[in-house]
């Protein structure tokens, strides 16, 4: 067994094609995200794979759309280059919706 703290892990990004990473792999990205007042992402799009965000704290915008604390959602592409994003959410009796 091998042991990884997300401290190393840039921005959160723990699973990807990036250094480091728990798995390199083009078909997805995974991150687990702590936002601070002022800041952000780089804008940016996937010509292939899902990108899955975790927010533990604080609260983003992306394309319009705001996800607080707890959030968990997924971008995905479509071959139109067009890109779609779910958030999935959890109310106090631990219920998940998801929505586009």
């Amino acid at each position: 067994m091998e042991k990884f703290s997300l401290k190393d892990m840039i921005g959160g990004w723990f699973i990807g094609n990036f250094e480091p990473s728990l798995l390199k792999t083009n078909d997805v990205e995974v991150s687990v995200k702590k936002y601070k007042a002022g800041d952000y992402d780089k804008k940016h799009y996937h010509k292939v794979g899902t990108e899955y965000t975790v927010i533990v704290s604080g609260v983003v915008k992306m394309l319009d759309k705001i996800y607080n604390e707890n959030a968990l959602y997924f971008v995905t592409s479509t071959t139109s280059g067009a890109t779609n994003i779910f958030n999935i959410t959890f109310d106090s009796n631990s219920q998940i919706t998801m929505a586009s």
